[in-house]
């Protein structure tokens, strides 16, 4: 996770990936921190509909989470989110 690089900058998406992200969206809930799940497969909406199994896109939505990304996310907010993660993976709280 990063802070904003300018004042013209403004991070979009922050996510990380891995098999236990619903495990890990409930610690971080726990901690008041908010995420969600990444966006669906496109080719499997309504409008691209394919029934091509993209790897690499069924990776990133079944694995992705969204972490909190905002204009005015601080410096500690990211710290503590990143410090929490790190707690969450080393301590096996899944």
């Amino acid at each position: 996770m990063k802070p904003p690089l300018s004042s013209n900058w403004i991070p979009w998406f922050v996510d990380i990936y891995t098999k236990v992200r619903y495990s890990l969206r409930y610690f971080l809930k726990k901690h008041n921190i908010s995420t969600r799940p990444v966006y669906g497969e496109i080719n499997k909406t309504k409008m691209y509909y394919n029934e091509a199994i993209l790897e690499n896109s069924q990776y990133v939505c079944t694995h992705g989470l969204f972490l909190p990304s905002y204009i005015t996310i601080q410096n500690k907010d990211i710290l503590r989110i990143c410090k929490l993660i790190n707690l969450f993976f080393k301590t096996g709280s899944i």
